[in-house]
């Protein structure tokens, strides 16, 4: 759970407009997809997705967090019982943390390790630290912990 509240202005001053509205769109179509199982909104869903992505480009591989995940995420995000506004502030920080880079998020490493560690268990990990626990003995931990969440809601929304 995020324990530092992002007022909207503050969020405003890391992230463009469109970054906050593609935040929104993805929260917004996996709310009414979770509701309706609609084919359109589950297209829609995947394609703000991978417009999230493409700003995120390049992330770093690391091959046993994403066998890790692979193994263990099993439940789709939309039947997680993930909070919406929770999902909105991770999505928000890891857009803050991968544009301005360790040193300019450093505010936001605990609340995004703590919210990763329960997304993860959310997700089907029954100990999402083992998880956690190799990024920490990754050279580049935020880096791990990004490709982590991202890993696991690729695998999360492509059931």
């Amino acid at each position: 759970m995020l324990t530092r509240e992002l007022k909207p202005l503050e969020v405003g001053q890391y992230l463009n407009y469109e970054e906050l509205v593609l935040v929104d769109e993805i929260v917004h179509y996996l709310d009414l997809y979770s509701k309706t199982w609609d084919e359109d909104l589950y297209n829609r869903l995947l394609k703000a997705l991978n417009n999230y992505l493409e700003l995120l480009r390049p992330l770093r591989y690391v091959p046993q967090v994403v066998e890790k995940l692979a193994e263990d995420v099993v439940i789709p995000l939309w039947e997680a019982g993930v909070d919406w506004d929770e999902l909105r502030k991770l999505l928000e920080s890891v857009l803050i943390a991968r544009k301005h880079g360790i040193e300019g998020a450093s505010g936001y490493v605990s609340e995004l390790t703590g919210f990763a560690r329960e997304l993860l268990y959310k997700l089907g990990l029954s100990r999402p630290e083992e998880v956690l626990h190799l990024c920490n003995n990754e050279q580049y931990y935020m880096e791990c912990l990004l490709s982590a969440v991202v890993t696991a809601l690729i695998l999360s929304t492509n059931p």
